[in-house]
Order: C-alpha cells, then structure tokens, then sequence
C-alpha cells in the first residue's frame, strides 16, 4: 500500500538559522535589523549543509503521506524521517488519544525527538480525527484498532525502515489501541502507554458535562454531542460507547511479553494514576517500566512534563530497539 506523498518540510535546526542570521547582519550592518527570511537563501542553505555534515543526527525531514482505511477512507499521517544514514531504521507509530489528532500537544515534539535519535515516525490521524476522512462516531476502539493496523501495513511498505523493529505509542485513548494491538501483532516489538485508561468503558464518566449531557441524550436520540479541541462540534452514538465498554485492555495486557513503557501524570484526573498502575501490574512483559511524571495532569501541559515525557521514551525505545 503506497502513500500519497503531499509535501516535504526540512526541520532546521535554530543554532544554524541563529548563526547564519547574526553573521548576515554583521555583514549588512548599517541597513537595519534582518530576519531570517531576508537572508539570501544561499547562505542558510550553505549553513544548514555545513550543519548537517557535522552534525548528522540532529536533523530529519517530514513528509506528508495519505494511506487507506478498512472502509477505503483516506487516513492522513506525517512521516518524520531522519536524514542521514544507509542503514534501514527503527519504526515508531504514534496513536493520539480521543478527540486528538497527530498535531496535537505534546505529539510533534515526541516525533522530532524520537526522529533526531534515528527512528522513522508516523503520526496519524485516526478515522474522523484531525485531517483523516470519516466521521468521530466511525472512530471506535474498534476502527482504530483497524486503522493502527493499517498504519502498520502501510510503514511495512517503506523500504528504509526495519520491519523487525516496530514500536507503538500511544497516549490515553490511543494508548489503549496501543495495548489492545500489542497483544495480538507480533509486528509490534514495543510499546509505550501514556495516561492509559485501564477501563474503555468509563471514558463518558470522565467528564462530568459529558455524564450529563450522555445521560439525557442517549435515552431520547441514542447520540450526544461533543466538542473537539478546535471548538467543532460531533455526534457520539450508543453504538461507539458500547463499541468502548466491549474492549478490555487489562485482559489485553496480560498478553503483551514485548517491553513495555507505562507512563502516567501523578495528578492525572482524566485517567487516575490507578488505572496506570492496574496496566503495568497486569503486562506479561519481562521488560517493562512505570514512570510517574510527579505534578502532572493528563496532558503534560507544562514544559518540563513534555521533557521528561519525551526524554524518558526515547531513553526507553533506543534502549529495547537500537
């Protein structure tokens, strides 16, 4: 299955842009202050190729790419693929939790980290997420769980990545696909669970505004409407909600022996920091950790919590797969 390529952006690198900026306006000083984009492109482009041959692992490229679902529905990804190198290289899919989508928090940063320690990464959006075709009520547990195994028929098909080294992430909802999966697809040498829910079923009694709105609505219309992180508007049916209760990702854990990561925020409230530890107590894996960021909340909304989020799995991947 070939994607549909859609466009290329370099990741520059700020210590080149910085360099090539101050010697430009060194050499124009007098003329006015100079921002990056007024500098002659040849000088940025001779930096970043002086940059990239001393520095080969701090840089990747992105692509856009386009890949089919079960019902033949366009999903749409971002590839961060690491520049240099020969070799073919680790493979990490990055699954966003419910309403969220490849763009969202704390899930570039995760891939151009992941990508500047020699990982090809995938973020895509799930069926009615994001950019990806469908509607949200299409996007259960059980169509993610097709689509993340499309995601994984799709990498299979680069030919610069190592089939034999597949990891999946995966952060709240998205990290119990990523569970649900590694129980049953040995292509899946990996795994790292973010604020995972231990119980799918719950997930209408994490929102107190969506408990209400759930409990008089699905009674009279068998849907309820729920607003994304941009503010638009979407239909949740019964039939997604039962879709969730029928999933059982501690059933799931017991299966998984690949190493596994569970990470979880101490004052996480959306999914208690219980259901994290009922996660890592039921894994099958010999390798496994449990690493609780203290302060933080569900969506590692600080800084400091998307560091030690990002450095801990990268730590982890390069240790089980490089």
């Amino acid at each position: 299955m070939r994607a549909e390529t859609i466009d290329v952006l370099l990741l520059t690198h700020p210590l080149v842009d910085n360099i090539a900026l101050n010697l430009h306006s060194e050499r124009c000083s007098g003329r006015g202050k100079r921002n990056l984009g007024q500098i002659p492109r040849f000088h940025t482009i001779l930096f970043h190729t002086i940059f990239i041959l001393a520095s080969p692992f701090s840089w990747c490229m992105k692509k856009r790419v386009l890949f089919k679902n079960s019902n033949g529905q366009n999903l749409v990804g971002v590839l961060y693929i690491p520049m240099i190198g020969s070799k073919r290289l680790p493979c990490t899919i990055v699954c966003p939790g419910f309403l969220a989508n490849k763009d969202w928090k704390f899930i570039p940063l995760l891939a151009e980290k992941l990508c500047t320690a020699r990982f090809v990464v995938l973020c895509f959006d799930f069926t009615g997420n994001g950019e990806s075709q469908g509607s949200l009520m299409q996007g259960t547990y059980s169509q993610k769980l097709l689509d993340l195994n499309a995601a994984i028929n799709f990498m299979e098909t680069v030919s610069y990545i190592d089939k034999k080294r597949i990891a999946v992430v995966g952060h709240s909802m998205g990290g119990a696909i990523a569970a649900i999966a590694a129980s049953h697809d040995n292509r899946i040498k990996a795994a790292v669970l973010i604020a995972t829910p231990a119980y799918t079923g719950k997930f209408e009694e994490r929102d107190v505004k969506f408990i209400r709105e759930a409990s008089e609505c699905l009674p009279k219309h068998g849907k309820v409407t729920v607003t994304t992180p941009d503010g638009s508007m979407h239909e949740i049916t019964k039939e997604f909600i039962d879709d969730a209760m029928k999933q059982n990702v501690l059933s799931a854990a017991k299966k998984v022996t690949v190493p596994v990561l569970v990470v979880h925020g101490e004052l996480d409230k959306t999914v208690p920091l219980g259901e994290g530890t009922e996660i890592f107590a039921s894994l099958a894996s010999e390798k496994k950790e449990f690493h609780v960021i203290k302060g933080a909340k569900h969506n590692f909304a600080k800084p400091e919590f998307e560091k030690e989020l990002s450095d801990g799995l990268v730590n982890f991947l390069k240790s089980v797969l490089v």
